[in-house]
């Protein structure tokens, strides 16, 4: 066998953070965002004469001679992210961690390989959102040289490696950019909250644990069939991202459901909680007792209740977060999640529905749907009031309904409305008023048969 050439160099390794869930939420706006952001980060590793030699989609791993050179353009590009992400839309922002080792590595042709590139690979995978992670040979290097304050985290067992590994952090500070390389050394590094997540919060990724088990093997067999239920069930909604299996939770999940099953003789007691990870919050929990019995009826019973309450807690998540997000950094389709949102809660916010759903109009004029909710909103307002509307009410809604119907025939919710204000119109003693007509369903049938 041929000698294998081999060098000392510092490994840079990078890559967005819950980038497959930006992809879910808007495919060409990530991709767009993935090209903008990596094309700062290569200007910044040439600036600081670094080598891209690997990478994936939405990862980059470099080279540098000098580990200064290589935390130096860490931050710089975190700097720039930062910037950038100051500069856009809520969901078109991306975060990227950064791992940083110095090591030994085998050279072939243009790639490198080895135990110090894969110590890098791991450092990204604990590093935090916008932030830099190093090895402690990277430490030893840098601490006397560099402004930085890094926070010792202790020794870390990495996956694949035989060895313990001490690590270090530091994050950029958008409010204080005096520290980020320029500033007094020493300065006392100030704890980091949890990122926001970067595009939103309309996909929450949820990461089951295992759920513990005490009480022999009937309490076991339950245990893996309420997991393979609660999988099952929170499977099928595509707005909770689900992470399977989850050994290190935090790194791409916004919260982790646990459980437990206990047995004793003939009773049972499951205990479920959820934990939003950016506090470290228990935000739901529940503990059902029962007695034993049948296994797959109870499975079943509790499998559905759980990812019920789950399903319930999320929605008011993301109504919080879109309710308290302003219109320009939504997108249309949140716009109308939070129209939505305020529908199934009530009618006393009519106007922040038709607020929004105008906002999404201004942006997109043939939504069809914005139409369709816009004209449903208006004809709330009046329907929970005593005011008659008014004409030129009326024929807005009207105007919204029929336009919404001839952009997209098959849209059911869109001939609703038009049935409704059908049945508004029919009965208005308002001579502009008339009836809508009979708008045909999709099959055939009728609008006005709906509510004959």
């Amino acid at each position: 066998m041929s000698e294998v050439d081999r060098k000392l160099t510092t490994i840079l390794a990078t890559d967005v953070v819950a980038f497959s869930n930006m992809m879910s939420r808007d495919e060409p706006g990530a991709l767009h965002a993935l090209k903008t952001c990596l094309g700062k980060i290569e200007n910044c590793i040439r600036e600081h004469n670094g080598r891209v030699f690997g990478g994936a989609g939405d990862s980059l791993i470099a080279e540098f001679s000098s580990p200064s050179s290589a935390v130096l353009c860490a931050v710089d590009f975190q700097n720039k992210i930062a910037a950038r992400n100051r500069d856009c839309l809520k969901q078109q922002r991306m975060w990227f961690r950064v791992g940083i080792n110095l090591g030994d590595v085998m050279i072939d042709e243009e790639n490198l390989y080895g135990e110090g590139v894969n110590i890098a690979s791991r450092l990204e995978e604990l590093g935090e959102p916008a932030g830099v992670c190093i090895s402690h040979k990277v430490y030893e290097e840098v601490r006397r040289n560099l402004a930085p304050t890094f926070v010792d985290s202790g020794k870390h067992d990495l996956k694949n490696i035989d060895l313990p590994v001490r690590i270090y952090h530091f994050r950029p500070d958008d409010q204080d950019k005096d520290t980020s390389l320029t500033g007094c050394r020493g300065k006392e590094h100030r704890p980091v909250p949890a990122s926001p997540k970067p595009a939103g919060q309309a996909v929450h990724t949820l990461a089951l644990r295992a759920i513990r088990v005490a009480g022999g093997e009937e309490a076991k067999f339950l245990a893996e069939g309420l997991r393979d239920g609660l999988l099952n069930s929170l499977s099928k909604d595509s707005e909770i991202g689900l992470i399977r299996e989850q050994s290190t939770v935090g790194q791409d999940a916004d919260f982790v459901l646990k459980g437990s099953v206990r047995r004793w003789a003939d009773r049972l007691r499951l205990t479920f909680s959820l934990i939003e990870l950016a506090n470290g919050t228990q935000v739901w929990s529940e503990r059902y007792d029962r007695k034993s019995g049948d296994i797959f009826d109870l499975e079943e019973e509790i499998s559905r209740s759980v990812a019920a309450a789950i399903r319930v807690k999320l929605k008011d998540f993301e109504f919080e977060w879109l309710r308290n997000t302003k219109d320009d950094e939504l997108s249309v389709a949140d716009l109308l999640r939070r129209g939505a949102a305020y529908f199934a809660h009530g009618p006393g916010e009519n106007d922040k529905v038709a607020a929004s759903l105008r906002a999404a109009l201004t942006r997109e004029p043939d939504n069809s749907m914005a139409m369709a909710m816009l004209a449903f909103s208006l004809h709330r307002s009046f329907e929970y009031s005593p005011l008659v509307p008014r004409t030129e009410s009326i024929n807005e809604m009207k105007g919204l309904a029929e336009a919404a119907v001839k952009l997209k025939p098959d849209s059911y919710f869109a001939h609703l409305v038009v049935a409704i204000l059908s049945q508004v119109c029919a009965t208005s003693d308002d001579p502009a008023g008339p009836n809508l007509g009979a708008t045909q369903m999709p099959g055939g049938t009728s609008a006005h048969s709906m509510f004959a």
